[in-house]
């Protein structure tokens, strides 16, 4: 059984992330405003600053590093790709971005038609995640020839 290369968890953890900061900021942009006015319900603001969107790439990052974990996790009982990236993705997602999300409904926070949507959006995310991160870790048998 190989063992799981590091160095490509790593970068390609990092690109992941990238792919769901990015999406997530564009998809944000739909909902931004709910949240602003939700908050502000309960007299909270969204924070905007430097140390927030920083804090924000973790938590992104963090998703991006564990669908490539996962991912080079899995290769020797699935194989490597798409498959694998999906699995890996949907796994991502139920237990990165379902607990996260779900968090907001419990506390009162969020309408459950915005959370049903960062629900989809993060679904996408975290697939399309798995996907670089999968290009970026190759089936270490196929290079073995």
């Amino acid at each position: 059984m190989q063992s799981i290369r590091w160095p490509r968890v790593l970068f390609g953890g990092i690109l992941a992330g990238l792919v769901i900061f990015i999406l997530e900021g564009i998809t944000s942009l739909v909902y931004a405003e709910e949240i602003t006015l939700s908050l502000a319900n309960h007299d909270l603001a969204l924070g905007q600053g430097a140390r927030h969107m920083a804090l924000y790439a973790l938590f992104c990052a963090g998703a991006g590093w564990g669908a490539v974990w996962l991912y080079a996790a899995i290769l020797p009982r699935f194989g490597a790709g798409i498959r694998s990236a999906v699995i890996a993705g949907l796994a991502t997602w139920a237990l990165w971005f379902i607990p996260a999300t779900l968090s907001w409904i419990a506390l009162g926070l969020l309408a459950p038609w915005v959370v049903a949507y960062s629900l989809s959006v993060a679904l996408v995310e975290s697939v399309a995640a798995a996907f670089v991160g999968a290009w970026i870790y190759p089936d270490p048998d196929a290079a073995r020839g």
